[in-house]
């Protein structure tokens, strides 16, 4: 009878889990234009959620055998044609600058960014760590695209961020191993509070999204699908609904604040991708 305990508890738990955190919304958005970065677990749920609903979806990621993969696999079961996949690879700052000069050619607005995108097994050391530089990409591609999202007021930035940003530390971000995994978490949380702050007077509102300590320990696994699928509703919550919520970043320990200034990251994110003073926010 316990062994039918084991198997049958986990399995309740995960449905209780994805049935409580569910976003039900039937909020069509057809007309809108998202950008969602990454191709994992996390970012293929949202892209195909936010396609069904009828958004303009585009894919960027340095996987382009992935990323093509999902991009028939979306289009199959949203039935949304309207989905595409652009290669960036997030640690060249040529890269990043070319993709979104691409995308302002296209002259399309952008209602959501969402940051999402992770390190892949084909992404090299470029002095710094791969996590970390991956992060500076990710910056220089939203500053970049700032003027676009002001033009498309009201619009959102969501970036994903995890309870991990506990143990980083932006004074040593040549770290290696797990503590650079760390710092590049904290680089988002802090990011995206100095990002609400600069941006909320134009009317782009900023939310960061904590994908969760279990989705984190279980990549890789099996059970990486399930859980995808519970923490990608926060992000899709954040993209589709216009109530208001209070930031992911406000519960984390005011100890990053206080220790790690998002304001000194800030400046030297600014250097390190060579913004020009015309492209600082």
């Amino acid at each position: 009878m316990w062994h039918f305990s084991l198997i049958f508890l986990p399995v309740l738990f995960f449905y209780y889990k994805l049935t409580l955190n569910k976003f039900y919304s039937k909020a069509i958005l057809t007309g809108k234009v998202i950008i969602i970065t990454g191709t994992n677990r996390v970012s293929y749920e949202t892209a195909l959620d936010l396609a069904k609903r009828g958004a303009r979806v585009i894919l960027t990621s340095s996987d382009k055998d992935k990323g093509a993969k999902l991009l028939k696999k979306i289009i199959r079961k949203s039935k949304n044609q309207n989905v595409s996949f652009e290669y960036t690879n997030f640690n060249s700052l040529t890269s990043v600058r070319k993709f979104v000069e691409g995308f302002r050619n296209t002259q399309l607005k952008l209602d959501v960014l969402v940051l999402n995108n992770e390190v892949n097994a084909s992404d090299k050391d470029v002095g710094i760590s791969p996590h970390v530089s991956n992060y500076y990409g990710q910056f220089l591609l939203t500053i970049l695209l700032v003027p676009t999202l002001k033009k498309s007021a009201p619009s959102r930035v969501i970036v994903t961020t995890s309870c991990l940003q506990k143990f980083g530390k932006i004074n040593n971000l040549n770290a290696k191993g797990f503590q650079s995994y760390f710092n590049s978490k904290l680089c988002y949380g802090l990011f995206s509070s100095e990002l609400s702050q600069r941006l909320d007077s134009y009317g782009v509102s900023v939310r960061s999204a904590a994908i969760g300590m279990l989705y984190e320990i279980l990549k890789g696994t099996i059970f990486e699908k399930i859980f995808s699928m519970y923490t990608s509703q926060n992000v899709i919550h954040l993209a589709v609904s216009d109530e208001e919520f209070e930031d992911d970043f406000e519960n984390i320990d005011k100890r990053d604040i206080i220790g790690n200034s998002a304001e000194k990251l800030w400046t030297m994110s600014e250097e390190w991708v060579n913004l020009e003073s015309s492209e600082k926010i």
